[in-house]
């Protein structure tokens, strides 16, 4: 009989003990502390719940963690292109690890855990059926909905079962787990020694390049998903090793010819044909969920910008007034008194504002507005305070709202509070907007009217 080699183990013991240990002490606490799973008191002031944990999402601390690959992959969290890293990691890294594995328990144990993390993400996620989006939970709608296609009427019955096996085990999750916990990090740490484990025990007879890079990704990988809350530019370069990781993979199964690996490669070099094919048309249209129909694949780029770019516009104040009217003169009005300073919630436009590093002070998500009229609740008592404090004017991002994912909406209520105070106050003076409206029969720049033609983006006010 071989004799075992204990020594080995005895390292690999003691930390299993201590990470067991610890958590079960988090366990302990859990339910000694259930405030802490409490989310109840939502701060309107906590600006950082708004902006950046729209990108982690809203769920119990947990299931953020355990859903974030597939979040940042199907864009579930946060919309746009500037956050999309396409379908080929979510589709093909299990599948390369499943053929790592060679145990059939690992294999199995490998499939029960896909399907988990697959069925609590489906869980958390949504169909979007034209500009509508169907939670989970309530995605049986979309078989009744008109707009529905057959595509979103067979996901809706692969929703319904994921929930199904979902409802099985969030009350364990709403247990342990709630906006903050003390099992979280235990296990995501316990993980990525399992993880490292795993990379050391399979990369013994790799060259130490490949070590390197296997350690690196391993690292890089726990770091992105502990701190970076979903936001993939934190990411970019745990993305490029995990694509050289799986192009490396292939290179080592290309002269074999069983099926698992014909398969993977067929299937790889299909299905990253077709991300790139839908990533130049992405880049080179304008087709998003929020386009209007008639507008879909059209005006790739500005038309005025391409003629400022090639001479034909020759100065900025043309270029300004051929998106809006007036808006050249607003700016020169702006820009007349550099001692003025300038409250803005969101847009780019202080671009054209000169000394707007000075000048310029940004309340994007309106925690600071939300104190003001907490204390000045007269709008115009609030006006003479903007004055004293030396603000004259107003920029505000009319699409300010459609960032808020937070389930409570305290993004969009304290947009709605910013829009009445500019509304029922006189002391405010609308000077320039891309917002079109009718009024008496006929369109006009204007924020309010009988009935709205054109969406705009928005509106710079005087503080009289």
């Amino acid at each position: 009989m071989r004799n075992l080699n204990l020594k080995k183990y005895i390292p690999i013991g003691f930390a299993l003990i201590a990470l067991l240990a610890s958590l079960g002490i988090s366990v302990y606490y859990t339910f000694q502390d259930t405030e802490a799973l409490d989310s109840s008191e939502i701060a309107y002031s906590d600006t950082q719940r708004e902006e950046i944990q729209r990108y982690f999402g809203y769920e119990d601390l947990l299931s953020r963690y355990l859903t974030l690959p597939y979040d940042i992959s199907m864009n579930t969290n946060q919309q746009g292109s500037f956050v999309d890293i396409g379908f080929l990691y979510i589709m093909f890294i299990p599948l390369i690890l499943f053929a790592i594995l060679k145990n059939p328990v690992q294999r199995l144990f490998m499939a029960i855990m896909t399907f988990l993390f697959f069925v609590l993400s489906i869980a958390n996620s949504y169909i979007l059926v034209g500009r509508t989006k169907v939670s989970a939970e309530v995605v049986g709608d979309v078989l009744t909905m008109s707009d529905a296609s057959w595509l979103d009427k067979v996901l809706a019955y692969v929703y319904m079962g994921a929930y199904s096996v979902f409802s099985v085990v969030k009350p364990g999750l709403e247990l342990i787990s709630g906006d903050k916990d003390y099992v979280t990090y235990p296990i995501i740490i316990l993980s990525f020694l399992a993880v490292l484990y795993f990379g050391f025990s399979n990369w013994q007879h790799k060259s130490v390049n490949v070590r390197v890079l296997i350690l690196l990704a391993i690292s890089y990988g726990f770091f992105f998903l502990v701190f970076s809350s979903g936001i993939i530019w934190y990411g970019y370069l745990f993305f490029v090793l995990l694509m050289i990781g799986m192009i490396y993979y292939f290179s080592t199964i290309e002269e074999k010819d069983d099926f698992m690996s014909v398969l993977l490669k067929f299937s790889f070099v299909i299905f990253a044909s077709i991300w790139i094919a839908i990533g130049m048309v992405s880049r080179i249209s304008n087709i998003t969920p929020g386009t209007p129909e008639q507008h879909m694949g059209k005006a790739i780029i500005s038309p005025d910008v391409y003629l400022w770019n090639t001479g034909e516009i020759k100065s900025k104040s043309e270029l300004l007034d051929r998106t809006t009217p007036g808006l050249s003169a607003t700016f020169d009005e702006i820009n007349r008194d550099h001692s003025t300073k300038i409250y803005k919630v969101g847009t780019g436009l202080t671009y054209f504002i000169e000394e707007n590093h000075k000048r310029v002070m940004t309340d994007n998500q309106l925690g600071m507005f939300y104190a003001l009229i907490q204390k000045y609740p007269n709008q115009y008592v609030l006006s003479d305070v903007l004055k004293a404090s030396g603000f004259k004017y107003l920029i505000i991002d009319l699409n300010t709202p459609s960032i808020d994912n937070t389930p409570e909406k305290t993004l969009t209520a304290k947009f709605n509070a910013l829009l009445s105070y500019v509304f029922s106050n006189d002391s405010m003076r609308l000077m320039s907007t891309d917002n079109i409206v009718k009024i008496n029969g006929g369109p006009k720049y204007d924020i309010q009217g009988d009935e709205l033609i054109r969406r705009g983006t928005f509106a710079i006010y005087e503080i009289n």
